[in-house]
C-alpha cells in the first residue's frame, strides 16, 4: 500500500475500511436518527431513511 500511495503522489485519496471495535473505536452514535425511527436492539440494523441524518449528525460533531 506504501508504495501505492507513492506512485500516486497525492493525486488520488485511498481509504480503508477496518471493523468498528477494533482499535479504539467506538460505535457510531446518531441522535438525529434517534429522534426519528426505533433503533435495533444491537444495533445491527438500521432503516435506510436514518442514512442522511445520521451524516449530517456526525458531520456536525
Amino acid at each position: 500500500l506504501l508504495s501505492l500511495l507513492y506512485q500516486l503522489n497525492g493525486t488520488a485519496n485511498i481509504y480503508t475500511m477496518d471493523h468498528r471495535g477494533t482499535g479504539r473505536s467506538t460505535f457510531l452514535d446518531c441522535v438525529a436518527a434517534e429522534a426519528t425511527t426505533t433503533r435495533s436492539p444491537d444495533g445491527i440494523e438500521f432503516d435506510p431513511s436514518e442514512v442522511p441524518a445520521c451524516a449530517q449528525d456526525l458531520q456536525n460533531k
